[in-house]
């Protein structure tokens, strides 16, 4: 019963609150909304990008996340995951990379992260 209730656990959504901006080549973005998980991690919904996937920044390592962009919806100003992990949905950012790929300049901070990202050369997320 205990293992029941625990996979019951696992497997409820979460809810994401808005928390910080996004800037893309210093201009901010009207249209982005950054997300924080309860674990901490930072999401950025952009709409105008979301066939791109949805960076992320594992707060843990830290190092930057592809995320899964179906696997999270939009209710009530805030986002949710169908995951009670939301960083489940994702993969690092440059993942196979191989040792003659680059992988672009990029900072991951406690406050903010930097990096290219779609069509935005200098994507800023401050959180």
């Amino acid at each position: 019963m205990v293992v029941g209730c625990a996979l019951l656990m696992l497997s409820r959504p979460h809810w994401l609150t808005p928390h910080g901006h996004a800037t893309c080549d210093g201009q901010r973005l009207n249209d982005a909304t950054v997300f924080r998980s309860v674990q901490g991690d930072i999401f950025l919904d952009w709409p105008a990008k979301r066939d791109e996937g949805m960076p992320a920044v594992f707060k843990q390592e830290p190092i930057l996340l592809l995320c899964n962009t179906p696997a999270f919806h939009h209710v009530f100003g805030l986002l949710l995951s169908r995951e009670a992990v939301p960083s489940l949905q994702c993969a690092p950012m440059w993942k196979g990379a191989g040792s003659d790929d680059v992988i672009p300049p990029h900072t991951v901070t406690e406050t903010y992260a930097q990096f290219p990202w779609a069509s935005c050369s200098n994507l800023r997320l401050e959180y």
